[in-house]
């Protein structure tokens, strides 16, 4: 009986002590769980304004397209100039949506109008253009703004990031003093 007890005191020591023992599974945590405690909004707002039926605000799904907003708005006039507009870009929450309209003439300089090649168009009475979001061709738009100085100012931004002030814009080349008091009322940050 004693060499039973020793091999049953030696079974124990080697399961308790020697064998390895089981890992206890920390508790996971599901993905879901953890996006909830950020939420990400689901809806943006846009203002939506120029060429369109109904100018004003809209609540559009998160990460919405220009073309969706310009939807929301009623559609485009049929003057609008949608070559104009990236209508495959994501519309961002609190950005101003502008679309230009091709059968506004503005009162141009001859000296704007060479500088412009015939290519600039006039902004809509009210409408301001986001330097910080434009296009060339919404660039182009503004009066004494051509290819190259539309080019320039893109240029600019991806150099220097977004302009934090409208008058940053006489850091870039080809923009004076005049010239950026002619387009002053014409343009916003955003």
């Amino acid at each position: 009986m004693a060499i039973a007890w020793v091999a049953f005191l030696l079974v124990a020591w080697k399961y308790w002590f020697v064998a390895p023992k089981k890992a206890v599974a920390s508790p996971v945590i599901p993905q879901q769980a953890t996006a909830a405690s950020s939420p990400r909004p689901v809806n943006i707002t846009v203002y939506v304004i120029g060429a369109v039926k109904h100018p004003g605000l809209y609540h559009l799904p998160l990460d919405s397209r220009l073309n969706r907003a310009i939807q929301a708005a009623g559609g485009a006039t049929a003057s609008a100039d949608l070559l104009a507009v990236n209508l495959a870009a994501v519309a961002e929450d609190g950005t101003e949506i502008v679309v230009p309209d091709k059968n506004s003439q503005s009162a141009q300089s001859p000296s704007t109008e060479a500088n412009t090649q015939g290519t600039a168009k006039a902004v809509p009475n009210g409408v301001r253009i986001p330097i910080n979001k434009a296009g060339l061709a919404t660039l182009e738009t503004l009066p004494g703004i051509g290819v190259k100085k539309a080019q320039a100012i893109m240029d600019y931004r991806r150099a220097h990031g977004l302009f934090t002030n409208v008058n940053q814009l006489s850091e870039v080349k080809g923009i004076g003093p005049k010239l950026l008091a002619k387009i002053l009322s014409q343009i916003s940050l955003h």
